[in-house]
């Protein structure tokens, strides 16, 4: 859990990063608390996605205590299809939060590569070219 913690500082960190590159990109702009927002609220929803999907472990994990009574009675067919039904749930989980995830990193590509030319280049540069 603390490998956990130790990579949500970092993200946290690199989106808040990005947050103020944004908002120093769309500064002259109204809409610059827009993309702030935004971020943010990407960020807050990715955040939450993880969460779950830890719990999601945990609960599996806590599920599979019943391998004891499968040992324990091998006869009882009822505990073993428990168990695969267990992880064919958990298959179905973990897939539908990494499709979750392919959307939030293509989300953030997306913003990425619309505004890679303002990354680059921001709009403060292009002010020594007026005078």
């Amino acid at each position: 859990m603390s490998r956990y913690f130790t990579s949500r500082a970092k993200l946290l960190t690199k989106v808040g990063e990005f947050a103020v590159l944004i908002s120093s990109l769309y500064s002259s702009h109204f809409g610059s608390s827009i993309y702030f927002i935004t971020v943010y609220a990407w960020f807050h929803s990715y955040d939450s996605m993880i969460q779950s999907f830890l719990g999601l472990f945990v609960i599996a994990f806590a599920n599979h205590l019943y391998i004891v009574q499968v040992a324990k009675y091998p006869h009882v067919d009822d505990y073993r299809r428990a168990i695969l039904d267990m992880d064919e749930k958990q298959f179905i989980n973990v897939r539908l939060v990494v499709l979750e995830m392919r959307n939030h990193f293509s989300t953030l590509y997306d913003i990425i590569t619309k505004n890679i030319e303002k990354i680059k280049k921001p709009r403060n540069s292009n002010m020594d070219m007026l005078y």
